[in-house]
This record gives C-alpha cells, sequence and structure tokens, in this order.
C-alpha cells in the first residue's frame, strides 16, 4: 500500500460524510469539530514546513 493512497480515501470519505444531509444536532456538532481540527493540523503542518 503506497503511503499517499490512505490520507486520500479518508478524505473522500470525510467528503462523502460532510456532504451528507444533517442527521441532527450532534453530526453537525462534530463535524464543526473535525473540520476545526483539520485546519489546525494543516496550520501546524505548514508551519513545521517552513521551519
Amino acid at each position: 500500500m503506497k503511503k499517499g493512497s490512505r490520507p486520500m480515501f479518508g478524505r473522500l470519505l470525510f467528503v462523502y460524510w460532510a456532504s451528507q444531509p444533517d442527521h441532527g444536532e450532534p453530526y453537525r456538532w462534530l463535524k464543526q469539530d473535525l473540520i476545526g481540527n483539520l485546519i489546525g493540523k494543516l496550520m501546524v503542518y505548514k508551519v513545521q514546513k517552513k521551519a
């Protein structure tokens, strides 16, 4: 298994899940939390690459 194939699959799965209609408030909160988490990780990754 290639290194880059797994995150891409996870991203596709996330996009599919995020595009589904909301199943209620807890899911919406979870979605926002996950999106915030991903953005935070991306920012940290970019900062680490610059250093």
